[in-house]
């Protein structure tokens, strides 16, 4: 066995303790008495509108809590919002749920993303965008998911985060937020998405800090 393999081999099995450890260590989660339903309905100068949720898509979003509504600016222009809540331990090392898995499965094409930054009262933050396309029609979404104030967009960027939470008995709930328009690129979505992000981001930190 050469240097590299022993190295490796070393690497496989320091990860595999640590996880071990981490797991062991971290093996409750914590509801923040987050209530998603209680983010307002104005949000500067867009106004929301609550949208029920299909029984099924319920079922299989397997959340603690969720919502779905559009939110209109003056000018017309639409933002739907989807939030989902988990308490459940096995969603936190995953993004559950990632819409290049959902959009996929309902005969939309991935046809562009790009993950960017976007401004908040507590700093900046990820948001990954992507652009879909059905026939004619084609929308972007922008999407994050939050453990406490870890913030990513896949399952890999909260794995290079984890370390924050090791020694901790306990863990914060699992959030995602979707945001959803219709436009026909990233760049003529993106401004709008980052702006109402930034209104959520900060009504969640109320919701779960406050």
């Amino acid at each position: 066995m050469n240097n590299r393999i022993a190295l490796l081999f070393g690497l496989f099995a320091f990860s595999y303790v640590a996880i071990t450890w981490i797991n062991s260590r971290s093996d409750e989660v914590i509801d923040r008495k987050m209530d998603l339903s209680a983010i307002p309905m104005t949000l500067s100068g867009w106004v929301g509108v609550e949208e029920e949720v299909p029984d099924e898509t319920v079922r299989v979003l397997n959340a603690d809590q969720s919502s779905n509504r559009i939110y209109r600016d003056a000018s017309g222009r639409e933002v739907y919002l989807h939030l989902a809540n988990w308490l459940n331990k096995e969603t936190i090392s995953a993004a559950p749920h990632h819409p290049e898995v959902c959009y996929p499965g309902a005969g939309w094409e991935l046809k562009e993303r790009r993950t960017t930054q976007f401004s908040t009262a507590a700093g900046v933050k990820p948001i990954e965008l992507i652009l879909f396309q059905k026939g004619q029609n084609r929308v972007v979404t922008g999407h994050w998911f939050q453990v406490g104030d870890v913030y990513f967009v896949s399952g890999n960027g909260f794995l290079k985060q984890r370390s924050r939470f090791w020694g901790r008995k306990s863990w914060p709930s699992t959030t995602k937020v979707l945001l959803q328009t219709l436009a026909p690129t990233l760049d003529a979505a993106e401004e709008r998405l980052k702006d109402i992000a930034t209104l959520i981001v900060d009504e969640l930190a109320n919701e779960q800090f406050g």
